[in-house]
């Protein structure tokens, strides 16, 4: 006698498609948290490399570079791209001569380095493409960044002050902004010597995000050259410098987390799309994830190089 084979029926095949949707639902968030733990782990290596690219320019120079170099726009990024295997893009940067790039001389140098994207500088968790197409600074197209240097733990706006002001020349931090065409507040350059907080207590620089779509719609975390520092000129104060430094005097993520914050706090603030805080590189050449419930204290502690506080991140 020939045997019948029955199918499932409907109520078997919409018990397996529920079966099948909850497994879904239960292995999802775990494949998205195992795809953010690769991201942050490419984050954490690229802030290894550009460490390390720092200690090399220091073993050259016997110095860190300048986070930038207001009057004439470039950013440190430039200044160790010879470490980072980008020699060909640092050998067009003219740094003896002040310029101003624009979309109207694409093929000007300023505007090439504006634009071209560098493997390692942006964190894989930015959501926002390797170049944004809006004009910012006179410049469309500009490559997107997420590292920033710290310029202290003392630093509350990231202007240009007049003279005996604390600003981002003269903060207590180790990646400061010169002016090329006046000393006003200028401190260093820094050198390992003037650490004296302890290599392993200084953050150099750490992550922030690119928020021109998010709460903070004038972070422009951006590196090459900076229309910003090139235009501020002579001048005494004013200008921009979000764009290179951020400062441990604020909260971590106050660019993502609050819209009722000023403008320098949403600026000048580190912080990731990382769940929980944000990678920083140390002095050192270590990179550590500091949680965003860290202590002020310690947090502004550790932007300081020479503050001769006793504190440990956890």
């Amino acid at each position: 006698m020939r045997s019948i084979s029955h199918g499932f029926t409907l109520v078997e095949l919409l018990v397996v498609i529920a079966i099948i949707g909850i497994l879904v639902g239960l292995l999802l968030p775990a494949v998205q948290a195992a795809r953010e733990a690769a991201r942050r782990m490419s984050c954490t290596n690229n802030q290894k490399q550009i460490a390390l690219a720092l200690h090399n320019y220091h073993g050259t120079f016997q110095t860190f570079p300048w986070a930038c170099s207001a009057g004439f726009g470039f950013t440190y990024h430039t200044h160790i791209y010879p470490q980072m295997e980008q020699t060909p893009l640092f050998n067009i940067a003219q740094f003896q001569e002040a310029g101003n790039g624009t979309d109207t001389t694409p093929n000007n140098s300023f505007s090439i380095l504006a634009k071209t994207s560098v493997p390692g500088l942006k964190c894989p968790s930015e959501p926002t493409p390797n170049n944004w197409a809006a004009q910012l600074n006179n410049i469309s197209g500009r490559a997107v960044g997420n590292y920033m240097g710290c310029v202290g733990g003392n630093v509350q706006v990231d202007t240009l002050r007049p003279a005996g002001q604390i600003d981002v020349r003269n903060g207590n931090g180790i990646m400061l902004v010169v002016h090329m065409l006046n000393t006003t507040n200028k401190t260093g350059p820094i050198k390992f010597s003037g650490i004296t907080d302890g290599t392993s207590n200084t953050f150099i620089g750490g992550e922030s995000p690119f928020s021109v779509q998010g709460v903070c719609t004038i972070c422009d975390r951006q590196y090459g050259y900076t229309y910003d520092g090139d235009a501020a000129n002579n001048a005494v104060s004013g200008g921009d410098f979000s764009e290179q430094v951020c400062s441990t005097f604020y909260p971590m993520n106050r660019s993502m987390s609050n819209q009722t914050v000023g403008g320098d706090e949403r600026e000048l603030s580190f912080g990731s799309y990382h769940t929980g805080g944000c990678a920083m590189h140390l002095a050192d050449g270590s990179v550590r994830f500091v949680s965003q419930s860290v202590d002020m204290t310690v947090w502004r502690a550790y932007g300081s190089r020479d503050g001769g506080e006793v504190v440990q991140l956890d």
